[in-house]
């Protein structure tokens, strides 16, 4: 073997050994930080009468109106205060400085069967997050179903909605993960783990200041 030979051979050598090092590195996956594990079982008292005395809007993301129909007969019943409810509320129609209540969860079927697909909820979505960073409105997000209302879809709803709000809602079960709590901590939103929905009754009382 020549010298013109073994030298080609190095620098093939160093050329596959610089790409095995790229791939390695490229290949490296990143620290993925756990889930915190924080149970919210205190009603934050900063929220305590929050919702007094301001206009009440109720909405969802992800589902439509009769999906959520069923969640909010403890308002009627209660008789707490007036609100407005509209499944696809447009962020353009509530009034400033009034409290929009935005129940999380995707049903694929429900969404089709209104002609409403997942980039038109992302969009109404984002509409609702802009007016609350500019503090024309509070939102208080809320996931009440267990297992069977979580997935990758209702997921990207939940997070997006979850780290922009001003309080978060949910039910323990479907916090079987930590992702709603984890969501709460790491964005400093203060969240509130309610047992099933009939504790959502006492919920309300207290965000309206009925009970102490």
């Amino acid at each position: 073997m020549n010298i013109r030979k073994i030298k080609t051979c190095k620098f093939i050598f160093i050329i596959l050994f610089v790409v095995i090092c790229s791939l390695q590195f490229s290949c490296k996956k990143e620290d993925v930080k756990p889930m915190v594990n924080i149970v919210n079982d205190q009603f934050p008292d900063d929220f305590k009468g929050y919702i007094k005395d301001k206009k009440i809007y109720i909405t969802s993301i992800g589902q439509d109106a009769e999906m959520i129909k069923f969640q909010i007969t403890t308002l009627e019943k209660q008789e707490l205060f007036e609100y407005t409810i509209d499944s696809f509320l447009d962020a353009d129609n509530v009034t400033s400085n009034s409290v929009v209540f935005i129940f999380v969860g995707c049903s694929i079927k429900a969404l089709g069967e209104s002609g409403v697909t997942l980039n038109d909820e992302m969009k109404r979505a984002d509409a609702f997050i802009k007016k609350c960073q500019n503090n024309e409105i509070s939102i208080i997000a809320l996931h009440t179903g267990g297992v069977e209302r979580r997935g990758s879809t209702s997921d990207q709803f939940i997070s997006k909605i979850f780290s922009n709000s001003n309080l978060n809602i949910y039910v323990d079960k479907g916090n079987f993960d930590n992702m709603l709590s984890d969501i709460s901590y790491r964005s400093n939103i203060p969240a509130y783990q309610i047992s099933s929905l009939t504790a959502l009754s006492d919920t309300l009382k207290m965000l309206y200041g009925d009970i102490q």
